[in-house]
């Protein structure tokens, strides 16, 4: 049995997002990685493909790591079989957890939670113009017109086909609801 505290992430095959194979766990981390990651875990796992790099971004949380405060971690892999050993993807300087990336018009955006001094959470937006090693730069800060009264997580950004227009969804995980913005702008 895995929990939700396990350094692997889940993998698998699809050609037509029905049927699945080649199920798999695939360790990310391990407790001696030298980019601060516990080995704890690897929360909310997600991909982006770099062109540029011919390479798969696989980038995840691990709440414990980088002193306790948490960091986005990610591995390169050119065939979703053998890794890289981790590095750090973003580190805001504060507990986060929960990247998410989309990118549009050469510009990578990461939506993200941060928790706040109250413990709350809000959800953050950080951006960067290649993949790699903290280029990730927060420019909501923590004045930040998303923060909430509730516990936010789980975001995600997708762009609306043929339309100059984007959503950001998140989780209201204490009362079971989803929110939504909606922009023309990223920036």
């Amino acid at each position: 049995s895995q929990s939700w505290s396990h350094p692997n992430i889940f993998l698998w095959y699809s050609n037509d997002l029905t049927t699945i194979e080649n199920e798999r766990l695939s360790k990310v981390v391990t407790k001696s990685n030298t980019a601060g990651a516990t080995g704890y875990a690897a929360w909310a796992p997600e991909g982006t493909y770099d062109p540029i790099t011919d390479q798969y971004y696989i980038y995840w949380s691990d709440p414990q790591g980088n002193g306790g405060v948490g960091c986005t971690y990610y591995n390169t892999s050119a065939d979703m079989e053998t890794f890289s050993d981790a590095g750090v993807l973003f580190d805001p300087h504060g507990r986060h957890i929960d990247a998410n990336i989309i990118k549009y018009d050469g510009v990578y955006y990461m939506d993200y939670r941060k928790y706040n001094e109250k413990g709350l959470d809000g959800i953050r937006l950080a951006k960067a113009t290649r993949l790699g090693d903290r280029t990730f730069t927060s420019y909501t800060g923590d004045v930040n017109p998303y923060r909430t009264d509730s516990a936010a997580e789980g975001s995600f950004i997708f762009k609306v086909n043929g339309e100059n227009r984007w959503y950001l969804y998140w989780d209201y995980n204490d009362i079971h609801q989803f929110a939504m913005m909606e922009t023309t702008d990223l920036d």
